[in-house]
């Protein structure tokens, strides 16, 4: 699956929260906190249909305007830029990944709190943990 641009995701952030929008919709919430052209962003919206990440229905009132919509969801546009991350960025090792962003942000109590609990219960579903030999546990069979 083609990935989202850094360029492109503003777009697909708008259309996730808005679940359609026109093109003129786009425009007017990407500009608002990104310096980029109208010329630009109807170019990403036109590469984001070629790559099929949206999808369009024209309105069948007015031929020229557009009805924009996401063909990827959040979640899983999230999971494969973090995947793409990870295997460029960190080759494949989480463990360096997750200690550079647990080092370098600003983390609440909740949150540490949190990030805690997810990890108990990733180690308490993990082989190889701590008092794990390896080997076949009750009722495990071998062979």
């Amino acid at each position: 699956m083609p990935n989202i641009t850094e360029a492109e995701w503003p777009i697909m952030v708008v259309l996730w929260d808005k679940g359609t929008a026109t093109s003129a919709e786009i425009i007017e919430t990407v500009t608002r906190d990104h310096d980029v052209t109208k010329l630009t962003l109807k170019s990403l919206i036109n590469r984001l249909v070629r790559k099929a990440m949206i999808a369009y229905t024209i309105d069948r009132h007015d031929a020229r305007i557009y009805y924009y919509r996401p063909l990827i969801a959040r979640d899983e546009a999230t999971r494969i830029k973090n995947e793409s991350l990870l295997n460029t960025v960190y080759g494949k090792n989480a463990l360096s990944l997750l200690t550079r962003f647990v080092e370098d942000c600003d983390l609440s109590a909740e949150d540490i709190a949190r990030l805690q609990a997810i990890l108990a219960k990733k180690q308490a579903g993990a082989r190889g943990g701590p008092g794990d030999d390896g080997g076949p546990e009750d009722g495990d069979t071998i062979g």
